[in-house]
């Protein structure tokens, strides 16, 4: 099948022909040279109306380039100026972090910072070096992220795949005993027409509430 050139759908072009169909940013649809609509892309030809030229011959149109052979999502990011925004904005979001973990800090920091003689080099090596911060600075979460898994067995308390574990199963569990009690009660809801009747209204009432209030 051949594509022959881009234009985009409005209810107001259904049953035009092609060269009347007009020309709007709305999810770009591809048309063939018999005026049908196609619903992936093609080339664009001007103004979206196939050219003569373009409906001449036996071969197909050539497509968008695809993603070159082993070149990976990252690579093509990165050619394409979309590496840099995101790292802009995710240093931005340390920074402030950073920022915000010295006045929230300094009720615990003030006596040290003091008792080490006060000064801006003290407050902040003492605000991101807390024991027990009240909001840890970034590198201190990933030295305890590193601590707790790979510096601890995984069967004691303070290993956090142990913790992972125990929230994995009550995960399993409940979803299985969630799993078992629907369909039991939808099979005696088939079968018996008193729970039908009685506990229907009661289900569906229930769908309405947000699983966040529940919770």
């Amino acid at each position: 099948m051949r594509i022959d050139a881009v234009t985009s759908f409005s209810p107001r072009g259904r049953g035009l022909p092609p060269f009347l169909l007009p020309w709007e940013k709305k999810g770009p649809v591809a048309l063939s040279c018999d005026g049908k609509m196609r619903g992936y892309r093609a080339r664009l030809t001007g103004s979206g109306v196939p050219s003569p030229s373009h409906c001449k011959g036996n071969g197909p149109l050539p497509l968008p380039k695809e993603r070159e052979k082993g070149k990976s999502a990252l690579a093509e990011a990165r050619s394409e100026g979309h590496v840099v925004p995101v790292v802009v904005i995710c240093l931005a979001i340390l920074t402030a972090w950073y920022l915000a973990t010295i006045p929230m800090n300094w009720v615990v920091a003030e006596p040290k910072v003091l008792a080490a003689g006060g000064g801006w080099a003290a407050l902040i090596s003492i605000s991101w070096s807390l024991d027990r911060p009240v909001i840890p600075a970034p590198h201190q979460i990933v030295v305890e992220l590193w601590n707790t898994i790979f510096m601890v067995a995984p069967w004691k308390i303070k290993s956090l795949i142990y913790h992972s574990w125990v929230t994995l199963s009550s995960t399993l569990l409940g979803f299985l005993l969630g799993t078992l009690l629907g369909i039991g009660l939808a099979i005696a809801i088939v079968h018996v027409k008193i729970l039908r009747l009685s506990l229907m209204p009661w289900i569906i009432a229930s769908q309405t509430i947000p699983i966040l209030a529940i919770a």
